[in-house]
């Protein structure tokens, strides 16, 4: 047997599941967002007004400190040098830090994107 206080608690729980649901339905679609912005920066395009530009002064600016520029100076080096064993392992590692720094990118400006979001969402 139902009793009100039963069927406060299932609409109390219908709501809250709803709610979470919407947050979640959210947090999905800007996930994706961000992973097409990803690509579309690569590709050299503007997303939620970040350029490729902007990446790579934080990229040879603040990213550990600038010794990106470093290592690739370091990397140029090896592939004069010709020493494949070397230079594949110097790329890898290059490559490695570029995937980190792309990933403190997205996260240092993650309110520029969340508005840009927000404000496409709105639009729509």
């Amino acid at each position: 047997m139902n009793t009100h206080s039963d069927s406060y608690l299932n609409n109390a729980i219908a709501r809250e599941s709803n709610r979470i649901d919407e947050a979640n339905a959210r947090d999905e679609a800007l996930n994706a967002y961000i992973e097409e912005g990803k690509q579309a920066l690569l590709a050299h395009d503007k997303f939620a007004g970040l350029t490729i530009s902007q990446f790579t002064t934080y990229y040879f600016a603040d990213f550990m400190e600038g010794r990106c520029a470093d290592h690739l100076v370091s990397l140029a080096g090896s592939l004069k040098s010709n020493s494949r064993t070397h230079t594949f392992l110097n790329l890898e590692t290059h490559l490695a830090f570029i995937d980190k720094a792309f990933e403190g990118f997205f996260v240092q400006n993650m309110s520029t994107i969340t508005a840009a979001f927000d404000a496409e969402l709105k639009a729509a």
